[in-house]
């Protein structure tokens, strides 16, 4: 087996870097590209798996099932398979700068770029934080009928314009405008909405961002006489 797996490496590991070749020409539609090296490195960690499950006894290999060379060939092809899915997966998934406690950019030390971190699927009602009521759906803009559903609160018929306006507000935010203008104290908001002072004062600059914020009157009850 030792001397099998040694073959693959012969003259700069030009059978494995054939098999793959071959692999990726017959199933992935062409050569390796950029990647090429990125693959040559999963061939070879095939192929210590396979000479390391071999010495500890553990090897699945079935000489009654095809030759070693196929049973290699196998093993590569399904190492690339999973590979290009990772690959695809990552494509797909939205990726935030990490950051240090003080909150700027980690660096690679290889590299010295900026680290990229995915963001983990959630559910859009799930809390931010274990004790807070503030879900993740809350920070996303949403129309005027959505704030209904979510309980906010606010029912009464506004203009074209105050809608407009409110719609380009998050749920958060909307609740956050909505106890301003029943005279609730900042750090009333706060402790009510379980958030900190730093999301908060978030939801304030997007509230004043907008052009219109005269609007912002409207939203005070009209029992009230305004």
């Amino acid at each position: 087996m030792e001397q099998f797996i040694n073959s693959y490496y012969e003259n700069n590991a030009k059978k494995l870097h054939a098999v793959i070749n071959k692999i990726f020409s017959k199933n992935h539609g062409g050569t390796i590209g950029r990647d090429m090296e990125e693959f040559y490195g999963i061939g070879t960690d095939v192929l210590v798996g396979i000479w390391d499950k071999y010495r500890l006894g553990q090897s699945t290999y079935d000489p009654f099932k095809g030759d070693l060379d196929g049973y290699v060939y196998n093993a590569l092809s399904m190492a690339i398979i999973d590979e290009l899915k990772k690959q695809n997966c990552d494509k797909r998934t939205t990726k935030v700068y990490l950051l240090d406690g003080n909150g700027n950019p980690v660096l690679d030390k290889k590299t010295g770029k900026p680290v990229k971190v995915p963001i983990p699927d959630i559910r859009l009602d799930a809390p931010m934080k274990e004790d807070s009521d503030i879900t993740w759906g809350d920070l996303i803009e949403a129309d005027f009928d959505i704030n209904a559903k979510a309980g906010i609160g606010i029912t009464e018929e506004y203009s074209y314009e105050m809608k407009i306006y409110l719609g380009k507000l998050s749920k958060l935010q909307v609740k956050v405008l909505k106890l301003l203008s029943e005279n609730y104290k900042p750090d009333e908001i706060k402790k009510i909405l379980h958030i900190g002072p730093g999301l908060y004062n978030d939801c304030i600059s997007a509230i004043k961002s907008f052009k219109n914020t005269k609007c912002i009157a409207s939203l005070i009850r009209r029992d009230q006489g305004c």
